[in-house]
């Protein structure tokens, strides 16, 4: 329940132009923007390049999870991703990624921010979950997906 409550049809995208990291911030935090007016464009750039200088957020299995956390916003905010050429993004298994999960938390909220990054860990241990995501042809297939599987 806690996924469907920050992605909405309007924050996923569904064939990604990014080649790299730096483009695949912008294209998906216009996205959240477009679709979240409060969220400052600047600030959240800021927050998710000093996240990632910590350490990448290209986790295994073709998946990035880039998070950041916000002091201008309330309420939890994201967008889903999916590439099928793959990004360049310094994964910690040196593959491209095809999935990206971004998220960007209320700083005031650390307990929303841990309860939504345990969900998607969750759904991305459930063998087929990838898979289906590749398959799905529109972000309300992508929605119901999670739906389903949360």
């Amino acid at each position: 329940m806690v996924l469907q409550q920050i992605f909405s049809e309007n924050t996923i995208i569904m064939n990604l132009e990014s080649e790299s990291k730096d483009e695949l911030f912008h294209e998906m935090v216009q996205k959240i923007v477009d679709a979240c007016p409060a969220v400052d464009r600047k600030e959240a750039l800021e927050s998710l390049f000093s996240r990632e200088e910590k350490m990448t957020t290209g986790i295994v299995y073709q998946v990035a999870i880039p998070h950041g956390v916000m002091d201008s916003i309330d309420t939890a905010c994201g967008a889903v991703g999916i590439s099928k050429k793959g990004i360049e993004y310094g994964s910690l298994d040196g593959n491209a990624v095809h999935y990206v999960f971004m998220f960007l938390f209320s700083a005031d909220d650390n307990s929303g921010h841990l309860k939504a990054l345990k969900e998607l860990s969750c759904l991305l241990q459930k063998p087929d979950f990838t898979r289906k995501l590749s398959d799905a042809s529109s972000p309300k297939e992508v929605l119901s997906l999670l739906r389903d599987t949360e």
